[in-house]
């Protein structure tokens, strides 16, 4: 028998946790308001950015009807995440897993892309924001006074690319709006950002 004391418990909860997410497809964005968080408090947990608290263990618990054993003791297997589905298809928490297409318009794309790998400090061109979207947007054209974004990116410079043309530099000036960014994701959702592009 495993010995409690050499349980690490963040971890733990953290792996079934993200077991869980990936294994039931479930929407990030949907988790994120189901349980009352912000809109990036699951990824940031995910990703170790954020330290999980008691009261969140609490409303994971509860919702997925574990003990406080199931999360903190042992990693679940997969026949224990599936039984989960049973539980989180009735508050409609699955997303649309679509592998072979990607729908939303290329602004949702990248309201996602700049929220969740952007800092404030971060520069960036037009060019490396689409190289970062999935490839059916590989000739979009940013025209930033056009979107939604227009407050939001200010331009900070030029530098030349390898073929010896100037491309604009560009940061975030101030962050998006939480209702932005939860909208774009509900739209696009945040798994293509894991991906390699299709």
């Amino acid at each position: 028998m495993e010995n409690y004391s050499e349980i690490d418990e963040k971890e733990l909860f953290i792996n079934n946790l993200s077991n869980i997410i990936h294994r039931l497809h479930l929407s990030k964005f949907k988790f994120n308001r189901k349980m009352n968080w912000p809109t990036n408090k699951l990824s940031n947990i995910l990703a170790y950015k954020q330290e999980p608290l008691l009261k969140d263990l609490k409303c994971v618990r509860e919702f997925l009807g574990l003990t406080t054993a199931d999360l903190l003791t042992k990693a679940l297997n997969e026949n224990e995440i599936d039984e989960l589905a049973k539980r989180t298809i009735n508050v409609k928490l699955v997303r649309n897993i679509s592998t072979n297409q990607y729908t939303g318009k290329p602004i949702s794309y990248i309201i996602v892309l700049l929220s969740n790998v952007y800092n404030l400090e971060d520069e960036f061109t037009n060019k490396e924001l689409i190289n970062s979207l999935p490839k059916k947007f590989a000739t979009y054209s940013i025209e930033w006074n056009k979107t939604r974004l227009k407050n939001y990116i200010i331009k900070t410079g030029k530098k030349i690319n390898n073929n010896g043309v100037p491309e604009y530099k560009y940061r975030l000036k101030k962050r998006l709006p939480s209702k932005m960014v939860a909208k774009a994701i509900e739209k696009v959702g945040e798994k293509w950002l894991s991906r390699k592009n299709e």
